[in-house]
């Protein structure tokens, strides 16, 4: 992800809430959202979440382009009143299906990309689906300015061996696999992606 923002020229700063950072103040600056351990139910043992979802939902008012991913994605439907909760879990290399092909036209119209979730969540009332999946059918979608991807188009090969590191050896491997196969094809998702998000969604 800092590769495709830096390809771009674009100026960024990490703020890390779970740390106890300070939320930033509304505006119309561009805003990514990325993935955590927690579920965006945990507002008791995490209380930046609730702030998050503020300003998640005062961002895209005020027509800021809001990209959010995998717990991101999650945190803007729970922001505009939607159920998230426990479905499916997909870890891995698992297969989407491209709805939209206008938007992203770069795009084969299915491909594999890297999951790492057990939550899935309803798409908020105005939100457009994007691509899909047959397991978990909520994939990415479009709410105004914002983008919901519920994969991790920023997962390099480093990030698959961190996360993959406590699992058991068949299913590591299996992963493993996986990755010098998908990986290319996922770069180069997540920066047609990246473009459609600062061009502020569809």
């Amino acid at each position: 992800m800092e590769q495709v923002l830096s390809e771009r020229d674009c100026e960024y700063r990490i703020v890390r809430l779970y740390e106890g950072e300070v939320i930033p103040p509304v505006g119309t600056s561009p805003l990514i959202f990325l993935g955590g351990r927690m579920s965006v139910n945990d507002e008791r043992e995490y209380p930046f979440l609730k702030g998050e979802k503020e300003l998640i939902r005062r961002s895209i008012r005020a027509g800021a382009p809001v990209l959010g991913i995998c717990l991101g994605a999650q945190l803007i439907a729970s922001a505009f009143g939607q159920r998230v909760a426990p479905g499916i879990p997909e870890r891995g290399w698992c297969g989407v299906d491209i709805i939209r092909n206008d938007l992203l036209p770069d795009c084969p119209d299915r491909l594999k990309v890297f999951h790492w979730h057990g939550e899935t969540f309803d798409l908020p009332d105005g939100a457009e689906l994007l691509a899909w999946g047959s397991e978990v059918p909520n994939q990415l979608y479009t709410l105004k300015t914002a983008l919901g991807v519920q994969f991790h188009i920023e997962a390099t090969p480093e990030i698959i061996e961190t996360w993959t590191e406590t699992l058991d050896e068949n299913e590591r491997e299996r992963i493993r696999a996986g990755t010098p196969r998908y990986l290319d094809g996922s770069e180069r998702f997540c920066r047609e992606i990246v473009s459609l998000f600062l061009q502020g969604g569809a």
